[in-house]
């Protein structure tokens, strides 16, 4: 499968740091451009900069920016897909996969996947790449109205809880959440992660597994 994905729980921790390396190297570009989707509000253009800093240091350029609370423009998504690789924020999942809905841009990302670009997600955005997003949940996000199919962009075939914290009662959260999705769930600690390049998928620090 042609596919090249990062999943973060968090990037503004250090042990961030061996995910971004591996990044770069996945995009494989110098000063590659990088795309931002707000999943939601971004006033003045806060979370942009900050993440501009961020990809800045990296060698990589934040050129483009969508927020979804905004009206959307036609051209949004062209200057998105001309990017070498697409930042999807964290923030509320469902208020998230509910605009990616009303701006049609589910197909689009597939397609931009399957092209060949890179997509990063953190927290919220790294769900977007699961099957469906009901492990948001277990994170704290709430369900928003008029959002009754939670199906996402399915790039990848597991479930994934950001910020996880080892203990009993994250773990049986975890079970609870496998069982009733039939779906192997991750659980992620912030500074840790995923990349996914074809059908290898490298995990970064100790995630865990839960099988349903």
């Amino acid at each position: 499968m042609k596919r090249r994905l990062a999943l973060y729980s968090d990037q503004s921790v250090p042990a961030s740091a061996r995910i971004d390396e591996r990044l770069m190297s996945l995009i494989g570009r110098p000063r590659p451009s990088i795309g931002h989707i707000a999943a939601g509000r971004d006033p003045r253009g806060y979370w942009f900069q900050r993440n501009a800093a961020y990809y800045a240091a990296l060698g990589a350029r934040l050129t483009e920016g969508v927020v979804m609370a905004s009206p959307p423009d036609a051209a949004d998504w062209q200057r998105l897909a001309g990017c070498d690789a697409i930042h999807l924020s964290g923030g509320n999942t469902f208020f998230f996969l509910r605009a990616l809905n009303a701006r049609g841009w589910l197909p689009k990302l597939r397609e931009y996947v399957a092209n060949g670009g890179v997509l990063i997600g953190v927290s919220a955005g790294a769900i977007m790449m699961t099957p469906e997003i009901s492990s948001a949940r277990l994170c704290g996000d709430r369900k928003v109205r008029d959002l009754d199919d939670l199906s996402a962009l399915a790039l990848v075939d597991f479930s994934f809880a950001p910020h996880f914290r080892l203990g009993r009662g994250w773990m049986r959260k975890l079970g609870d959440h496998a069982r009733r999705t039939g779906r192997v769930v991750l659980g992620c600690s912030d500074g840790d992660g995923i990349i996914v390049d074809g059908d290898v998928i490298e995990p970064f620090g100790d995630l865990a597994k839960v099988e349903p």
